[in-house]
């Protein structure tokens, strides 16, 4: 921009002079030149803050995606140890209650044979 604000006659733009420039009839090219350069130099900055902000909502989105991840991970790791505990203890006192049922059947089943076979003793005598 430098350069052709010197090939015009000027060093540097200051509030008043571009003014002088944008009237001067004379500079329509120039007038131009600053303008394309303008917006060449604007567009390069508007692209690099672009990039900037897509690459920040990238690396949002990815450290939420890892922290969902990280949090659905530790919460089913949870409660696969809650079911297996859950599973332990049914399993424990399931095991207390078939051994006490299966004792009582077989002294229940001792007495009933017992009983069976003391009666038909009596009835044969």
């Amino acid at each position: 921009m430098d350069e052709a604000l010197a090939e015009y006659g000027y060093s540097e733009v200051e509030p008043g002079s571009v003014i002088e420039i944008l009237m001067d009839d004379q500079n329509k090219d120039g007038v131009d030149e600053l303008v394309t350069t303008f917006v060449e130099k604007i567009d390069a900055e508007v692209g690099l803050k672009d990039t900037a902000i897509t690459k920040g909502i990238k690396d949002e989105h990815t450290a939420l995606v890892n922290e969902i991840t990280d949090s659905q991970n530790s919460r089913s790791r949870n409660i696969i140890s809650m079911i297996i505990k859950t599973c332990s203890q049914f399993e424990a006192k399931m095991g207390k209650s078939f051994s006490s049922i299966i004792d009582r059947l077989y002294v229940s089943l001792a007495h009933t044979c017992l009983f069976q076979f003391f009666s038909k003793k009596i009835r044969k005598v």
